[in-house]
């Protein structure tokens, strides 16, 4: 595989970064939003989950559509496009409906993203910057709700969170090379695919640890905050701390598994056992949500979620190498309907006081995911 330049590397990481912001930072300002637009928390997490994963659905099915018709670089530039201008209406709306509307365009964003990204990084410096790529998805992550929860501890305006929020979606754009195919051109025929996809057992494997990862993830990632404020009766500020912490070991853990990957460490290690230190981690907050108790817990998932993302996503396309974007297109379906469908349930069940109930059915998946991944999808190189 090629060595990328320092530019692609950033520009890589800025992609990454920039568009998946928007998938942390509605979970520092839960409270405010209901309390501002006099909404439920089942209405937030719909505005949190429900559509703005419709968005991300949206693209994330067309994607290969798309990259045929203008080209890899400029729908990667139109996701940035997206994500800052969805950012700016939704902080200037004076109605729920509006951000509803903007949270939509936000997801359309990081769905063109999500599913080009992994291709162009694999393209242009194999399994080591996809881990880059998915360090960056979970810095953006990370840093969405730790500045979020800073400035709603310090009593600033929400509106102000989602302007920088507009900034981090269009910062790659100066970056971004003009020519993004990098000897992965766009599948344009995507649908032929279905069927040899449907029958591949192996992408089934890979697809459930990538929903029991990053889907999960992105659940915990909006409701975090408001779980240990609640029940463990922590400081916004310190349960802030806390998810920047599961976000800043998943950042590390997806470069760190891209790397151990290209070494020679085992996928059974990678994405087999990982996933179960997430469902400890699950299990233990779920029983003792305690800042000590917390911290161990986010540090194990933060290592158990993400650790598999380079091998997934590498794996995903050895299994159709003449189209990689198909099998990515299929993996980011599966986790944008994972929590579009279950980041209100859990809301739900938040409200009802039966949040610990829905982590431990969460650190179920998470198990099951990883058991079944015992065997690698693919054989190691």
């Amino acid at each position: 595989m090629p060595t990328p330049s320092a530019r692609i590397t950033l520009a890589t990481a800025l992609l990454a970064a920039g568009t998946a912001w928007n998938a942390g930072n509605i979970g520092p300002v839960t409270a405010t939003l209901a309390a501002d637009f006099s909404a439920s928390l089942t209405a937030v997490g719909l505005l949190s989950g429900t559509v703005f994963f419709v968005g991300v659905l949206a693209t994330t099915v067309v994607a290969p559509a798309v990259a045929g018709r203008i080209g890899v670089g400029t729908a990667a530039r139109l996701a940035c496009v997206l994500c800052g201008a969805g950012n700016v209406l939704f902080a200037i709306s004076p109605w729920f409906g509006g951000l509803l509307a903007a949270r939509v365009v936000i997801g359309a964003g990081l769905g063109l993203a999500l599913v080009l990204g992994p291709v162009f990084a694999r393209a242009y410096g194999g399994v080591r910057l996809l881990g880059v790529f998915g360090a960056g998805v979970t810095i953006g992550m990370a840093a969405a709700i730790g500045i979020g929860s800073l400035l709603e501890d310090a009593g600033v305006d929400w509106r102000v969170a989602f302007g920088i929020s507009a900034v981090a979606g269009v910062v790659a754009l100066p970056l971004l090379p003009a020519q993004m195919e990098a000897g992965a051109p766009p599948d344009r025929h995507a649908t032929g695919m279905l069927r040899a996809m449907a029958r591949s057992l192996p992408l089934w494997r890979v697809a459930f640890v990538y929903v029991g990862s990053f889907g999960i993830q992105l659940v915990i990632g909006a409701w975090l905050i408001h779980y240990l404020t609640v029940e463990g009766d922590i400081s916004i500020s310190l349960a802030g701390l806390l998810a920047f912490v599961m976000f800043g070991f998943s950042a590390a853990s997806r470069e760190a598994g891209g790397a151990l990957s290209a070494r020679g460490v085992s996928p059974v290690i990678l994405v087999g056992v990982a996933p179960l230190l997430a469902a400890v981690g699950l299990v233990a907050i779920a029983l003792e949500p305690t800042f000590g108790v917390a911290l161990g817990a986010v540090i194990l998932m933060g290592i158990g979620f993400s650790t598999p993302y380079a091998v997934m996503m590498d794996e995903a396309q050895r299994l159709f190498p003449e189209r990689p974007v198909a099998p990515i297109t299929v993996l980011q379906i599966g986790t944008n309907v994972f929590p579009m469908i279950v980041i209100p349930v859990v809301g739900a069940a938040l409200a009802a006081g039966n949040g610990d109930a829905a982590l431990v059915a969460l650190a179920v998946v998470s198990c099951g995911a990883g058991i079944a991944n015992f065997k690698p999808a693919v054989p190691t190189r």
